[in-house]
């Protein structure tokens, strides 16, 4: 893909192709390696590494924002601050950042991810998730997480 760089720029640029065009054309660019390895090739800086090292440094502040917050929004966010709190696990403190995160500004969470089991068939249809696959056995970390886009 680093090949076609400026091939898939230039398209991109001068044509403007819809995103049906884009996945048909170009499929990996819809791949989270790939959408990674594009960031890197547009900007020279890893979006995951620089967005998880800036949520873990706003974290503190975050945190105290949503211990801040009142009326209902402080109710829908308690069980993340609980999770927050409780948790030894550096990806569950994240996650429940995330979310409770999103509760703070008026988001519901439930429309970006789902947490399920081993069988995810049920999801397919969805028009965008975040499936948090648990193992039917494990209670703590989840086995897999992969992102659902409408086809």
């Amino acid at each position: 893909m680093s090949k076609t760089f400026s091939i898939r720029r230039e398209e991109v640029v001068a044509h403007s192709p819809a995103i049906s065009v884009l996945k048909e054309r170009w499929p990996a660019l819809f791949t989270e390696a790939e959408i990674k390895e594009e960031f890197r090739r547009i900007t020279t800086i890893g979006l995951e590494e620089t967005f998880l090292r800036h949520l873990d440094g706003y974290t503190p502040r975050l945190v105290q924002l949503m211990r801040n917050r009142g009326g209902a929004a402080a109710i829908r966010i308690r069980p993340f601050l609980s999770t927050f709190d409780r948790s030894q696990c550096v990806v569950k403190k994240r996650d429940a950042v995330v979310c409770g995160l999103m509760e703070y500004l008026g988001e519901n969470h439930h429309q970006l991810f789902q947490d399920c089991q081993n069988d995810y068939e049920d999801y397919v249809d969805q028009p965008m998730k975040l499936l948090v696959i648990h193992n039917s056995t494990a209670e703590e970390d989840p086995e897999d997480v992969f992102s659902l886009t409408q086809k």
